[in-house]
């Protein structure tokens, strides 16, 4: 047992090893184990130097890679300490060199082991060719990657950042030679923390084809950039009523600033590096997959290497000719309406709720004359935490309900509830905003916004976008106090400019979507020549339904958007509204 000899910053050794020292830790350290029932387990451990600092991750078959907290040398002996999202889950290793041999330990939680292997030298530049790992949520055994790639790509000096790759790879052994590649939305959101989910989704695909997920530079292991607040609490203001302390904000930007030059984090640069990962992995053409504001990204590398595409599927799009902060509140005022008037004509619904569109006014007056407050399970702390409830909050809810089907059913019988002093029915929307927001990295995102939205924000325009809203102009007021100190990069002078491609590319957008309405989805498909645009009657920014999974999936195996079967699109409908126990 060895693991009462390590902390976070300092690690003990005895005096007594005397072999010769370790000169230089940077390599690649294959070993073999076995678990506490005796099942047997290989490992990875790729230590790399990234801004002066010895770091990498763990890869093991045993449980989702660990990014590295400390590498320490001492002698012949690496200890090392690498933690993943739960605070409970922190792997040690301590190995002792022998040459380019070892023998070692290692405890996770409870668990204790001993350990063997071999040092290898790095691939090629401190990258790390695909090594078998689980995945997060995922059965099947996956491929682990990392490649580092320049920060300041055009100047090719300075910092190098690492970016992390996860590989489902297709059952077959005689696949197709063109995979899926899936962005994630946000932006924000790591592509690798949805590999569970896309395993799932995308069980056809797999049959043929490999799905990778690179986490956008920002994002998880790719040089994350995350802003925690001080609290749950604060954390809830910040993204439902974009009420951010500033303070706070100003002190992860120097934070961040350390490790990052905030000006490099934007959509064009991260799609270049994506190219280079394909290229790397040794892909000629792929298959693209965005949701939200992955399908900005997914448009914005169709643009820079549309010879690498063999077919795109974007879905809920975000065009760059959108001005998505300034079309948000008109866009949620629609759907709304939608419901509204959805309800109205709904027999049950309507005899449920009859005053639904005063009830809504009179609850956003009572909020912001005195507000209320709500408690729900944080899963962070797993614990219950109050949060404040102000007009502002109740409004940014209210917007999180719009953007799933099924929780918009809700929404009626919520602000029923809320007229006659009861809020505790809106923990739905603020659990739902909360677990999404545990993954979201928030000077990504930022960083994004500034460089690509900020400019194209007229303060003069404010007032008359936001006019009769129910969202109001707080979000469009927060990201000109957040863009105004946050470094910003500098884009493309195309970049607000349609797309223009004639590769096969599906997109699908939601009647009933809030953020991403179908006329975006049409403004894009305008100037795709070789495109097919579906509007899914009774769907908002989520789920991704089983009947467009479907037609997605026949596309990618014929490499076509010709003679696809849409049929079921016309069965789809809104599902039926919750009427509180009528």
């Amino acid at each position: 047992m060895f693991a009462a000899s390590f902390t976070l910053g300092v690690l003990l050794f005895s005096a007594s090893l005397r072999a010769q020292a370790v000169d230089d830790p940077r390599g690649r350290y294959e070993f073999s184990s076995t678990d506490e029932d005796g099942r047997p387990f290989s490992g990875t451990l790729h230590i790399t130097e990234f801004d002066g600092v010895l770091g990498g991750r763990v890869i093991t078959t045993l449980r989702p890679p660990f990014p590295m907290e400390t590498v320490e040398v001492d002698g012949n002996v690496i200890a090392v300490t690498a933690r993943t999202s739960g605070a409970d889950w922190t792997l040690r290793l301590r190995l002792t060199m022998d040459g380019e041999d070892f023998t070692g330990e290692w405890t996770l939680r409870d668990q204790e082991g001993a350990l063997e292997g071999t040092k290898f030298l790095t691939d090629e530049d401190d990258n790390l060719r695909p090594v078998d790992c689980r995945a997060s949520g995922v059965d099947a055994l996956a491929k682990c990657a990392t490649y580092h790639v320049w920060e300041d790509r055009e100047a090719e000096t300075g910092r190098k950042i690492p970016l992390n790759i996860v590989i489902l790879p297709a059952r077959s052994t005689e696949g197709a030679p063109d995979p899926l590649f899936a962005f994630a939305g946000g932006p924000g959101q790591a592509s690798t923390d949805g590999a569970g989910g896309n395993a799932q989704r995308y069980e056809q695909v797999l049959e043929h084809r490999d799905v990778v997920m690179v986490d956008q530079r920002g994002t998880g292991g790719s040089n994350g950039l995350a802003c925690g607040f001080a609290s749950t609490q604060k954390l809830a203001l910040v993204l439902l009523a974009w009420d951010v302390p500033m303070d706070e904000l100003a002190a992860c930007r120097q934070e961040l600033s350390e490790r990052a030059d905030l000006s490099l984090y934007h959509t064009s640069i991260a799609v270049d590096d994506i190219n280079e990962v394909r290229e790397w992995l040794g892909y000629d053409r792929i298959n693209l997959y965005g949701g939200s504001y992955g399908t900005r990204a997914a448009l914005v590398y169709l643009r820079r290497h549309s010879e690498t595409v063999r077919t795109m599927t974007i879905r809920g799009v975000m065009p760059t000719t959108g001005v998505f902060p300034l079309n948000n509140p008109a866009d949620a005022q629609v759907s709304l309406e939608q419901v509204f008037a959805d309800c109205e004509s709904d027999p049950k619904c309507e005899a449920a709720f009859p005053e639904i569109r005063s009830q809504f006014a009179a609850v956003l007056s009572r909020l912001e004359m005195s507000p209320g407050s709500i408690r729900v399970f944080d899963r962070v702390t797993q614990d219950s935490v109050e949060i404040p409830i102000t007009r502002d909050v109740f409004a940014g809810s209210m917007r999180r309900l719009l953007m799933d089907s099924g929780l918009q059913s809700e929404i009626p019988s919520i602000i029923d509830r809320a007229a006659a002093g009861d809020l505790s029915h809106l923990a739905s929307g603020v659990s739902a905003t909360l677990a999404v927001a545990n993954g979201l990295y928030l000077g990504m995102g930022f960083s994004v916004i500034c460089a690509e939205e900020f400019e194209r924000i007229a303060a003069a325009d404010i007032a008359a976008e936001t006019a009769g809203t129910f969202l109001g102009a707080a979000q469009l007021q927060a990201i000109i106090g957040i863009c105004r100190d946050w470094p910003r990069g500098s884009i493309p002078a195309n970049f607000h400019e349609p797309v223009r491609a004639d590769v096969p590319i599906l997109l699908l957008s939601g009647a009933l979507d809030p953020t991403t309405p179908a006329r975006w989805g049409a403004e894009a498909a305008d100037h795709l020549s070789n495109s097919v645009h579906l509007v899914q009657p009774g769907i908002s920014h989520s789920p991704f339904s089983p009947c467009a999974l479907g037609i997605m999936v026949e596309m990618i195996e014929s490499g076509s958007v010709e003679g696809l079967d849409t049929s079921c699109v016309e069965g789809l409908e809104r599902p039926a509204f919750d009427l509180g126990g009528m």
